[in-house]
């Protein structure tokens, strides 16, 4: 009896050390991946993912230590680190349930036009069209003030477009100038952000006063002015969102950057994406 028992001991303890690895290793890599999510899950915004790794890798810690009939203490041990773990993340959940945007970050956004400077602008009516459109695509945002400077601001005094936006609390200025030829028109558009919200991506150069041409025949027929407007809408719901993504307010950034895919009209697809890349995010909470 003694002696069979002795060879039963000395069987199981092979087994006892090749767990012993496996289940140092797993622990640790749960602790080390619950660990940084703790830590970046402010900074990430798809929480439900990180959240559903973490589970992941230890409910598979679990498992194998179930699989290979280890010792109880050890499927004990890594129930209690993978509570801790999933504890740990879960103690945020209720804070972002809860979770009321800053309000005070989500005031009234201005949005001010300056006259464009250019030859017959009671023939080509750029700075009217792009007033008149604007208010139209974002009339049923309340929280937007579309704003007539009154007054052109050109090239050599750039900074007086945030002088202009600083006074007038303005979150950004529009602002820019049109050249027309024979055959061609030149146009170049700045959208000078006055409160840029630190997520904000860069914009596109096409926004940042970078010279484009059109054809003559499109500032004559309104085709031009009305692409314009179209882009400066898509802009402007673009940074209003980011704004409102910035102090997480998700169902108004949501809102803002659905609003932006319908006039992306003429926008490049890599800057679609980015809006779309943001509009995802949002609907993850």
């Amino acid at each position: 009896m003694t002696k069979r028992a002795g060879r039963s001991d000395k069987r199981r303890s092979p087994l006892n050390k090749e767990l012993t690895l496996p289940a140092i290793v797993a622990i640790a890599v749960s602790a080390t991946i619950g660990a940084v999510i703790v830590r970046l899950v402010d900074a990430i915004p798809l929480r439900n993912i990180l959240f559903a790794t973490a589970a992941g890798v230890l409910l598979l810690t679990v498992f194998l230590f179930v699989r290979r009939q280890p010792r109880r203490r050890l499927v004990l041990g890594a129930l209690v680190i993978g509570a801790a773990l999933l504890g740990a993340i879960l103690v945020r959940y209720p804070e972002e349930k809860n979770h009321k945007p800053n309000t005070e970050s989500t005031a009234k956004t201005v949005i001010l036009v300056a006259n464009f400077v250019g030859p017959d602008p009671s023939k080509y009516i750029v700075t009217e069209t792009i007033l008149g459109n604007l208010r139209v695509a974002l009339q049923h945002y309340p929280d937007i003030e579309v704003v007539a400077l009154g007054r052109s601001i050109t090239e050599q005094d750039a900074n007086a477009a945030r002088t202009e936006g600083q006074n007038r609390s303005a979150a950004f200025v529009i602002w820019g100038r049109y050249a027309p030829t024979r055959t061609h028109v030149g146009l170049a558009v700045h959208f000078t952000i006055i409160k840029r919200p630190p997520i904000l991506p860069e914009l596109s150069i096409l926004a940042q006063g970078q010279l484009q041409t059109a054809p003559i025949q499109h500032l004559e027929d309104f085709t031009l002015q009305l692409k314009l407007s179209q882009q400066m809408a898509y802009l402007s719901l673009f940074v209003a969102g980011i704004a409102r993504y910035d102090v997480e307010d998700w169902p108004t950034a949501e809102k803002y950057f659905t609003d932006a895919m319908q006039h992306a009209a003429g926008v490049s697809k890599s800057d679609q994406s980015l809006v779309q890349f943001y509009l995802g995010n949002t609907r993850w909470f």
